[in-house]
């Protein structure tokens, strides 16, 4: 599964978006201030992933970026 996140400037999560491999391509629109990127070593498993599970990640984690690189990490109390 591939998954691509909706991040602002401080690794926020303001968005993801969940897509089977090799099935479909989609984006995000970027606003000024905030980035895309793709999330490698996500963790989810199969080819689709359940609402709750995007928003236990969207609850509990930041994204740590690089230019065209993401990587997902828990979040800091």
């Amino acid at each position: 599964m591939k998954l691509t996140a909706h991040i602002s400037a401080d690794g926020q999560i303001q968005g993801l978006v969940a897509i089977p491999k090799g099935e479909l391509n989609a984006g995000l629109t970027v606003t000024p201030g905030a980035y895309v990127c793709e999330i490698e070593a996500h963790g989810l498993k199969g080819e689709t992933a359940e609402p709750d599970e995007l928003t236990k990640l969207l609850e509990t984690h930041v994204v740590e970026f690089t230019p065209a690189r993401g990587k997902l990490v828990p979040r800091r109390k």
